[in-house]
């Protein structure tokens, strides 16, 4: 593993070269301010624990393997990033992933095997679309401080009770259907 291998590199702004047997990243650009190199990350990887947490130079469009499991924070603070970033089928914990990513504003596709999204894009304050296709996630607090959402889908499985993953934002989530902010008052 390289957990934690270049935690805190605050001048750190180099490929970087994963070798192919390494199967967690966790921690491993937490805090590396100034990385904005486009990491290639092996299929071998299973594990993104918040690997690229802080850092707050980071746009690249990452390519996420298809075997990656836990993406618990992964992008957390990313206060810049803006890439269409492409979540595998495998990915089961999204918890804070994308949280404080204030310039995000990508419609990222959560595929169904999330099981966890609990702050997921909590304060991406531009973030205006989502599609949530996870539909046994826990979505809590998934969408706080989201404050330009104006397309969200949800499925109708998720549980009804998905009132607290809006809080704090400008709109209210609305269970088996696509809303626009337009029409958001006429279905509630």
């Amino acid at each position: 593993t390289l957990v934690a291998c270049f935690n805190a590199c605050n001048s750190l702004d180099q490929n970087i070269l994963i070798p192919n047997s390494v199967t967690s990243i966790a921690r491993c650009f937490e805090s590396c301010r100034t990385l904005n190199q486009n990491i290639q990350i092996p299929s071998s990887v299973t594990n993104m624990y918040n690997c690229f947490v802080y850092c707050r130079s980071l746009n690249q469009n990452i390519q996420i393997p298809s075997g990656v499991t836990n993406m618990n924070g992964c992008f957390m603070g990313c206060n810049i990033l803006d890439q269409n970033i492409q979540i595998p089928s495998s990915v089961n914990n999204m918890r804070s992933c994308f949280q404080g990513c204030w310039n995000l504003n990508q419609n990222i596709l959560i595929p169904a095997s999330v099981t966890n999204m609990y702050f997921c894009f909590a304060y991406c304050n531009i973030l205006t679309d989502a599609s949530v296709l996870a539909t046994g996630a826990n979505i809590s607090n998934a969408f706080t401080g989201c404050d330009n959402m104006q397309n969200i889908y949800i499925p109708a499985s998720v549980p009804k009770d998905v009132s607290n993953a809006f809080y704090n934002s400008l709109v209210n989530g609305y269970v088996g259907h696509t809303f626009t902010a337009s029409n958001i008052f006429n279905i509630l």
